[in-house]
């Protein structure tokens, strides 16, 4: 049963962290072409907009040392369920002869049980990671906005300059994402 788990979940688990590897060279090519078109704008606003990806990486390295534990553990439980329900499944003649229905429906209870703590645990860490991740791209708006106000007062750029960086870096939010969602499942496809 564990071994029948491992082989689902884990092949499961690391097919998902490749599902965005089709769109890669699609993301980076946006991603080339936002950058060199910011940088024709204004190289100024592109480097605040730039100063966002370094804090990407950040809260990805917090996020893959308070989850991999619990993943890890949330993994194992699952070959708990599936070793539990397989021997019970297996065994039923024996269960039923030996009148122990009971005693494997609350052994399953338990495994189930603990497969739920750990699978809550990962949750609310992704629960706390993914909103962070869909907030930078907003407050990289922000950013620009308040960084090309002031380069716009300097007269460095005209405010069609600043619209148009700001629409380049609101381009940039999908491969963020994209990005995001790859380091997001990579902790957990390791695992």
């Amino acid at each position: 049963g564990e071994l029948l788990a491992h082989a689902d979940a884990d092949c499961e688990r690391s097919t998902i962290a490749l599902q965005p590897l089709p769109f890669s060279l699609g993301v980076v090519v946006i991603i080339v072409v936002a950058m060199v078109q910011l940088a024709l704008v204004d190289p100024a606003i592109m480097l605040i907009g730039l100063a966002l990806f370094p804090s990407l990486g950040l809260l990805n390295r917090y996020y893959t040392r308070r989850v991999e534990v619990p993943a890890a553990q949330a993994q194992a439980r699952v070959g708990d369920v599936s070793s539990v329900a397989h021997e019970s499944f297996e065994g039923v003649l024996v269960v039923k002869t030996l009148g122990l229905a009971e005693r494997e429906i609350e052994r399953l209870r338990r495994a189930a049980d603990e497969l739920r703590r750990e699978r809550l645990v990962v949750g609310r860490l992704r629960a706390a990671f993914e909103p962070g991740l869909d907030a930078l791209p907003n407050l990289g708006t922000v950013v620009i906005l308040g960084g090309g106000a002031w380069r716009m007062s300097v007269g460095a750029v005209t405010i069609g300059e600043l619209v148009q960086a700001m629409t380049l870096f609101g381009i940039l939010a999908f491969p963020f994402r994209v990005v995001g969602f790859l380091l997001e499942e990579l902790p957990r496809a390791v695992v």
